[in-house]
């Protein structure tokens, strides 16, 4: 799965925000992601690969119990208010354009 417009609007479909501080942002998983990781859990696991390698992201913890996923993340890369308007599906295309622009300093980075 790539990082594309259709999973940012993938994403906004299946978490909402519980709780926000900048760096730190803990997701509700909907039922409608339980639904399809019934379907296909190939294909849970495969967005959730995708959401790791997000530049953004430092680290995510899932609980299962809960339903929840704790997602950290650089604040001076990404600041908190696109993470709003991104579960609200509203900037993503400015919001494709900072992960990808992040993702290709970090691929040259590398090289």
């Amino acid at each position: 799965m790539e990082i594309n417009r259709d999973l940012l609007e993938k994403i906004s479909d299946y978490f909402t925000i519980v709780h926000h501080t900048p760096g730190r942002i803990r997701l509700r998983v909907s039922s409608k992601l339980r639904e399809d990781a019934k379907a296909s859990s190939a294909d849970t696991k495969n967005l959730i690969d995708t959401i790791k390698k997000i530049p953004i992201i430092k680290d995510i913890k899932i609980n299962l119990i809960v339903g929840s996923l704790t997602v950290q993340y650089d604040p001076e890369l990404f600041d908190s208010s696109l993470w709003e308007s991104w579960i609200k599906k509203e900037r993503l295309d400015e919001i494709l354009e900072v992960i990808l622009k992040l993702k290709k300093e970090l691929e040259n980075d590398t090289k």
